[in-house]
């Protein structure tokens, strides 16, 4: 039975390993389904609506190109006829076609499926027109969604693909979020161990790796594409800081561009959680010396007030004193009126005295710790007491 009790725990240790491996296998496995469902849903919708609208911008093309000829045809014609060329007016009215031409075909800018056809032009376009929304744009459009990046380089135009990018950003993003932190918590929790529980290394070798990881990524992208290699840096950081302004993107393999973006997100979470930590721990510690300075300070003030009790108490049994001695030598005859008395008896007097003085020195005598506060001390009332004895209560009689 004895030993059969290791085997039992390491048969737990490890059925909890494979347990949390499954768990992190499968969070990463449902967002990448997750991903591929919603470029599913996208492409579906949107593929549809740009091969519509592109055919019917070939054909708005086709009309405007057809109307510009003929007018300029036409404004030839009226010129020829005339025997004196009126240059000046011709060129005008040809400026003005030229110019309302190219209006409209800025105007279809607006919309990019439109403009990619004015880019490619109308004989390509008709015959071999290149898709915006293909597998890999639905695929990169639904991942950078998630993350968010949110490059911007084609977006839903339908009213079915807007509903479905706020559904999908609504599950979408919180999974991603959890997925990315999850992944980095396990990455830290395996780099701490190399660095013993040192927060200053393993902070500095995060920062190191976040500031060298952008830089790679733009070297490979500076040598496979014709990217520029500040724009190439430009665009690596704006990636893996979740910034993503869409105005270009490099031609590179979809998955490289998927893993790429995906650990640089999570070095940015993982470098954000370990820094915000180390900011919390050490404003901690600030609040907790703080603390014990307040505490420090508060023992100074209670030894000061110690201090001062001991003088202002031996000063107020001075005054005690001198006010009984001389409350005993006063005597009140029958008309009402005051006068000494100098034959009272002093040695009752001197024994209330010496009574009084024995316990100012007692408690000059104690350790301060042993002195009371303010507000807790008071006057030994059987001290008074059995000082009084002696005294006769006659003297006090009016």
């Amino acid at each position: 039975m004895i030993g059969l009790l290791p085997r039992k725990r390491n048969g737990l240790c490890n059925k909890r390993k494979l347990q949390n491996i499954a768990f992190h296998l499968s969070l990463i496995l449902i967002c990448f389904i997750y991903i591929f469902l919603g470029a599913g849903l996208f492409y579906y919708y949107e593929s549809a609506n740009e091969i519509e609208t592109s055919k019917n911008m070939i054909k708005e093309l086709k009309i405007k190109k057809k109307d510009f000829i003929n007018e300029g045809i036409n404004l030839l014609n009226k010129n020829i006829s005339v025997e004196k060329l009126e240059y000046d007016e011709f060129v005008l009215n040809m400026t003005n076609i030229i110019d309302d031409y190219l209006k409209e075909l800025f105007l279809s800018f607006d919309n990019y499926i439109k403009a990619n056809v004015v880019e490619q032009g109308i004989e390509k376009s008709e015959n071999n027109y290149t898709m915006l929304w293909n597998s890999r744009s639905s695929i990169l459009f639904s991942a950078t969604t998630m993350v968010p990046v949110g490059f911007g380089l084609v977006t839903p135009l339908t009213i079915h693909g807007k509903i479905i990018v706020v559904l999908y950003g609504i599950i979408g993003v919180p999974l991603a979020l959890v997925t990315l932190s999850d992944v980095a918590k396990f990455f830290t929790l395996t780099l701490s161990k190399f660095t013993r529980q040192n927060m200053f290394l393993f902070v500095c070798i995060v920062v190191i790796v976040l500031c060298i990881y952008p830089l790679t990524g733009a070297y490979l992208i500076y040598q496979n594409t014709t990217l520029p290699f500040i724009e190439s840096i430009f665009y690596c950081v704006t990636t893996i800081f979740t910034i993503g302004y869409g105005d270009f993107e490099p031609q590179i393999n979809l998955v490289c561009l998927l893993l790429f973006v995906y650990i640089g997100v999570m070095l940015v979470t993982i470098c954000v959680e370990i820094i915000g930590l180390s900011a919390i721990h050490n404003i901690h510690y600030m609040g907790r010396q703080v603390n014990k300075f307040k505490d420090i300070a508060g023992k100074m003030v209670l030894l000061a007030q110690k201090i001062n009790i001991n003088r202002g108490l031996g000063l107020g049994l001075s005054q005690l004193n001198n006010f009984a001695k001389f409350g005993i030598m006063m005597k009140i005859d029958e008309s009402g009126n005051t006068y000494l008395d100098e034959s009272s008896n002093f040695e009752k007097i001197e024994t209330s005295v010496v009574l009084v003085d024995k316990y100012k020195d007692e408690v000059a005598g104690s350790s301060i710790d042993d002195i009371p506060l303010i507000d807790d001390i008071s006057f030994d009332a059987s001290l008074y007491d059995n000082s009084s004895k002696n005294f006769d209560n006659s003297h006090f009689n009016v």
